[in-house]
């Protein structure tokens, strides 16, 4: 039987904005509704939201209604829901306010947290350089502290499970570049992971349309965004064993 079971989505964009580059805001609190409802049914441990849950508002910026709603919905769901910082909800709120609506230990946005002999650890893909600015989309990068503090937390005996907004596989693009949602130090912190030997999937967003890597052992699996398609949906339920083994069932197939 499975250890763990845990349900994942990701990017959302959650806001009261009109469709937009095949982007329809307005139902991600159905569509995130909807994926609950299956982990629910599932019985999963735990549930993470990879980032992006919630955008900027078009016309007042407020998005107060749209973060109470979603807060609301986390707290239904019975289980706890753990957030990965996205760039769009720090662009939304900012450090302190997303912290708090996140309930993250601190303000930092990367920490970790274990159940059952599996440690999972959550990253925070947002900072520019070692600067707390919030970069653009497409310059993201892992500070030096959280480097080494993801070097401490894979010195912990547990196997591993890495939660991740931005990308840290090196997926090229067909013109030979860098796929532009990766961050930009990625290659660092495969390093860490590939040196601890506790880590054999590490789960993505903010890759729209999602992406699939193998690399030295390590699974990169990139979600597709709730927020993409008329009349669609995406979330996934994942199980981990205790030896860091997996298996993904991802819900809302076309």
């Amino acid at each position: 039987m499975a250890l763990i079971t845990f349900g994942a989505f990701t990017d959302p964009h959650y806001a009261d904005r009109d469709v937009r580059i095949g982007r329809y805001y307005r139902d991600g609190i159905h569509r995130m509704t909807a994926a609950q409802a299956e982990f629910s049914a599932a019985e999963t441990d735990f549930n993470v939201c990879l980032g992006d849950f919630i955008d900027l508002c078009a016309d007042d910026r407020d998005v107060s209604p749209a973060l109470a709603e979603v807060v609301a919905l986390t707290a239904q769901a019975g289980r706890p829901t753990y957030f990965v910082a996205g760039n769009h909800d720090l662009a939304a709120l900012g450090y302190p306010a997303l912290a708090k609506a996140c309930a993250w230990p601190d303000e930092k946005g990367y920490y970790s947290f274990c159940l059952r002999g599996v440690r999972f650890i959550v990253l925070n893909t947002n900072f520019s350089g070692d600067s707390m600015e919030l970069p653009h989309w497409n310059q993201t990068w892992l500070n030096t502290p959280q480097l080494a503090w993801l070097e401490t937390e894979l010195a912990n005996p547990e196997p591993a499970v890495v939660l991740a907004h931005a990308n840290l596989d090196p997926r090229m693009r067909e013109d030979g570049e860098l796929d532009p949602h990766i961050v930009r130090n990625a290659a660092d912190a495969r390093a860490i992971l590939e040196a601890s030997g506790k880590v054999r999937l590490v789960i993505q967003g903010h890759c729209h349309e999602g992406a699939y890597s193998e690399v030295n052992g390590i699974t990169y699996l990139t979600l597709p965004a709730m927020v993409m398609g008329e009349n669609k949906n995406a979330a996934a339920i994942f199980t981990v064993e205790s030896d860091g083994s997996f298996t993904c069932r991802k819900l809302f197939r076309d």
